[in-house]
């Protein structure tokens, strides 16, 4: 009897010390409030959490706090953290760490799928300072929530893809699926929010921050990446809607979208914008498109598509709002109305925008503000475009008009090099930023970014100075306005360092020095810690013919043979520093050697590449100097980089042709995309020169083929034009030769190639025919009624 009683007594301590660790996860020791937050340091705390908030046993104005990275990403089937019946009501601090998912293996008919479910914090932060990472799938997908009805989402982030792949009708969000009220703030988003191609005509949101959004605001968040709908499918059942922020929005009042940045590709069947696919009430207020790290963006509807919205309802204010001149507006034959601000505008106001979007489509409702104006009660004013030929493709009566819209020229470009000059904490510092603009311009920055404390920038002369206060490595985005003429923008890094050099000690910089030929002009610059430095040979010479100045440059002709070996002596003031340098001279007739590749082709994870070197001498030997390549290439002695790409990313090297006593160096970069992007390549190297006042026509290849070309740099020859499908053709109407950069957009991969071409005068010596004058006119188009209501379109989250 005795043994059986212990063996109880055994089982009954198991038992309370079981209980006993139920109850010491987060909440052990900690109060759950503002200052003494439960603590969430293991996926077992996260995991109790969810199933208590779930329950209902846990809710109220609780406190929360993560003090661990986490990976949940065995969770596949990961359920929300708040439901409907039981939503989440406390305050999750993320801590500035991150929780890894991988929630794949959520029926796509389930009701939601993210971190959290549904949020209903009534006051202060609901999730803060947080940034998930990994892969969400699904029917209704939110990077971090599922539904937000009140209080904020601030400082967070969702690195990853947020997708679905099946046949249903679908909302996914970057951040958040459903926005019903509160706050987005200060979020980011890098990554991919999309649906795979499927042959359906389902309705569905997609947004880089919010799928849906009936209430509440979003302000100050970025976005990069891709957010786009694939399939076919019958168009004329398909309510997609897809932004760059948000894919659609019913909201009214002073509820807004503003001060917002995306940069990528937007692609939808119908509905697409590049911060909204559809707005119906509410603000847009202050926010830009740009191009992405690879240098490329894209708006493309089937319906409509804007470089702000596809389409604007009644009683939307649009306003300071701003699309960069390296962003694409396109739709296809089916579009209705494409728009570099708006594609379709109802009886709403669109004013103080800008855009230096290229404009392209073959439809009669194309403008480079509004692409069809679709009311008889409207407000379009000082709005600024350099592509299309009208600012409103059409008012209410189908007539192409200027009305509220100021057509500009081509772009400017700033032109100082990045990062700027060192900085030091407690030092003064002075740079002034250039452009090649022909007048003055105003600077500003933008994208909401600031200068390192204790610099400011000067709006008209564009110098930064001041002295910096905190060291650190600084980025910010500076724009250049010119009286006429798109604005440029640029990101600048500075970095702030703690410690300015000694000014009583210097240092010698430079590592090597070029070889050079006999007979050959020769310079090469000797640099130093100091700029200030005075230069001299403190024991052996150089080769016979060169000589070195004060101010640190070897110059010359060469007259001899060989190696030579001397020391270079730097002095500022009463510090001095000496170096052991060579040169080595090739005998007269002896070919120095150039790297004349120029640029690599992007290649795809999973996907064989292979590209060849090329250098002035074709029997090189070469070798990575500085740097890596991408994970899974290798470079052989003979010039060839092949392999398969096992990452994506950009990477950045130097590569080393040698032949003999010559060398080369060369800088280089290979971005590899992630698995199921396309690369590009372009084939055409050269073009066909042309004649004044004749007929020119030449098309530019790629491979593969199908790519949307446009100009990245520079500007064709007067009178000639680039179509989307890369034809250039025109009239040439001045003599000379015209540089510029091509770009090829195919997918989510894009190629630049540097080309020129030469126009020679005419046999009847009028090469300057004249420029023609800009059409003006306005058009009052408020005797038209445009209904074009959307049969159907309700909100279809009615178990909302």
């Amino acid at each position: 009897m005795k043994k059986y009683l212990r063996l109880m007594l055994a089982a009954a301590v198991v038992l309370v010390l079981a209980c006993s660790a139920g109850a010491e996860y987060y909440d052990e020791g900690h109060s759950g409030t503002a200052g003494d937050p439960y603590v969430i340091d293991t996926n077992a705390d996260l995991v109790m959490l969810r199933d208590r908030v779930n329950a209902g046993t846990e809710s109220g104005d609780m406190y929360y706090k993560l003090t661990q990275n986490l990976t949940i990403s065995q969770y596949t089937d990961w359920e929300t953290i708040g439901t409907d019946n039981h939503p989440f009501t406390g305050h999750f601090d993320g801590n500035n760490l991150a929780i890894q998912v991988n929630i794949t293996d959520r029926p796509y008919w389930g009701e939601r799928n993210g971190l959290f479910g549904t949020v209903s914090t009534t006051e202060g932060y609901a999730i803060k300072n947080l940034t998930v990472s990994g892969t969400v799938k699904g029917k209704n997908v939110g990077g971090i929530v599922w539904k937000l009805n009140s209080s904020s989402i601030e400082n967070c982030s969702f690195t990853g893809n947020a997708e679905t792949n099946g046949n249903y009708e679908v909302d996914i969000g970057g951040i958040v699926t459903y926005l019903a009220g509160g706050l987005v703030k200060n979020c980011t988003v890098s990554g991919n929010v999309s649906r795979p191609s499927t042959n359906t005509y389902y309705v569905l949101h997609l947004g880089g921050i919010a799928a849906y959004m009936t209430g509440g605001s979003i302000e100050n968040c970025t976005v990069s990446g891709n957010v786009q709908a694939g399939g076919g499918g019958d168009r004329g059942g398909d309510r997609s809607c897809v932004g760059g922020i948000v894919g659609y929005a019913q909201v009214a009042g002073f509820e807004a979208i503003k001060d917002c940045t995306f940069s990528g590709n937007v692609g939808s069947r119908r509905y697409a914008g590049g911060i909204a696919g559809y707005v119906s009430g509410g603000n847009l207020q202050n926010n830009s498109i740009t191009g992405n790290a690879n240098g490329q963006a894209s708006i493309t509807g089937g319906y409509a598509s804007g470089g702000i919205a596809g389409r604007i309802g009644d009683s939307t204010v649009l306003e300071s709002c701003d699309v960069s001149s390296i962003v694409i507006v396109s739709g296809d034959t089916t579009a209705e109305g494409i728009g570099g601000i708006v594609g379709i505008m109802n009886a709403s106001t669109v004013r103080n925008n800008q855009s230096y979007a290229s404009i392209e489509g073959d439809i009669p409702n194309m403008g480079g503000v509004v692409g069809k104006l679709d009311a008889a009660s409207y407000t379009i004013s000082n709005n600024r475009y350099s592509s299309a030929e009208h600012g409103i493709g059409n008012n209410a009566q189908g007539v192409p008009s200027e009305e509220g819209c100021i057509k500009v020229g081509a772009s400017i470009a700033i032109t100082t090099a990045s990062p700027l000059t060192q900085a030091y904490v407690n030092n003064s510092y002075s740079v002034t930023l250039a452009s090649d603009a022909a007048s003055s311009v105003v600077w500003s920055l933008t994208n909401s970014t600031t200068l390192p404390a204790g610099l400011t920038l000067d709006r008209t002369t564009g110098t930064i100075s001041g002295t910096p206060t905190k060291a650190d490595t600084y980025t910010f985005t500076v724009k250049a306005s010119p009286a006429s003429g798109a604005p440029a923008t640029k990101e600048f890094t500075l970095v702030v360092s703690e410690t300015a050099p000694d000014p009583t000690t210097i240092t010698i910089t430079t590592a090597s020095l070029p070889s050079g030929t006999v007979g050959s002009s020769y310079s090469a610059t000797l640099e130093a810690s100091l700029s200030n430095a005075t230069w001299s040979i403190s024991s052996g010479s150089l080769p016979n013919g060169l000589r070195l100045s004060s101010s640190g440059v070897i110059s010359g002709t060469p007259t001899s043979s060989g190696s030579a070996t001397f020391t270079v002596r730097a002095e500022s003031g009463n510090a001095s520093a000496t170096k052991s340098l060579s040169i080595t001279i090739n005998p007269a007739g002896t070919t120095t050697i150039t790297i004349t590749t120029t640029s690599l082709p992007s290649g795809t994870v999973g996907s064989s590449y292979s590209a060849t070197l090329e250098a002035s001498l074709s029997n090189a030997t070469w070798s990575i100097s500085s740097g890596s390549l991408p994970n899974g290439l290798r470079l052989s002695s003979s010039g060839v980089i092949s392999g398969t790409p096992t990452s994506s990313g950009s990477a950045t090297f130097t590569v080393r042709a040698e032949s003999g006593n010559a060398s080369a160096t060369k800088s280089l970069s290979i971005t590899i995309n992630p698995a199921g992007t396309t690369t590009i390549t372009i084939t055409t190297t050269s073009l066909p020169s042309g004649t004044v006042n004749s007929s020119y026509n030449a098309t530019l290849a790629s491979t593969p083929s199908g790519a949307s070309w446009s100009i990245s740099s520079g500007s064709l020859p007067s009178g000639l034009s680039l179509s989307s499908s890369g034809v250039i053709s025109g009239t040439p109407t001045r003599a000379g030769t015209s540089r510029f950069t091509v770009m090829a957009v195919y997918g989510s991969a894009s190629a630049a190639q540097e080309l020129s071409i030469t126009i020679s005068s005419s046999s009847n010596g009028n090469d300057d025919p004249g420029e023609s004058s800009g059409g003006g006119g306005c058009d009052s188009g408020f005797a038209g009624l445009g209904l074009m209501i959307l049969a159907g379109f309700a909100l279809k989250k009615s178990h909302r």
